[in-house]
């Protein structure tokens, strides 16, 4: 009797343990395409604004832009910057690993600083560090990832 007991005990135990582990393992998995979700998105919206900042800047100076186009040009540089802050704090709260966070900082930094450009040759120098930036935070959240 004694030992049905301990066989239906370990069977218990062994079910429960299993069952705990997969839990574990679920959330675990869970946790890496939510952090995949959160750098994806940051780089997505960095390269959006990004891109309307190199637009905008050209239609201001094209000359030929209406009042109507300039204001929505630059309500959407608005919308695409701020798109940028919630997936930035993803990544700062769901990524421990500081060259990950390092890199996301400096993608947004050399994203916003299209915005200081004055010649279209310092737009240029400034798309091209923000590229740089881009691509460096994209191999080092790689790196983390593997």
């Amino acid at each position: 009797m004694s030992a049905a007991i301990i066989a239906v005990v370990g069977t218990l135990a062994g079910s429960a343990l299993t069952g705990l582990l997969g839990y574990v393992a679920a959330q675990r998995g869970e946790l890496r395409w939510r952090r995949v979700d959160a750098l994806t998105e940051l780089s997505s919206a960095a390269t959006d604004h990004r891109r309307t900042m190199y637009s905008r800047f050209n239609l201001e100076r094209s000359g030929t832009a209406t009042g109507g186009e300039l204001a929505a040009a630059k309500a959407e540089s608005y919308a695409t910057r701020a798109a940028v802050t919630a997936p930035l704090v993803r990544v700062r709260l769901l990524i421990p690993d500081v060259r990950v966070r390092a890199a996301a900082t400096e993608l947004v930094s050399a994203t916003y600083a299209l915005r200081d450009a004055v010649t279209q040759a310092g737009l240029d120098r400034a798309r091209e560090a923000a590229l740089a930036a881009h691509d460096a935070f994209v191999d080092t959240a790689a790196s983390y990832l593997a």
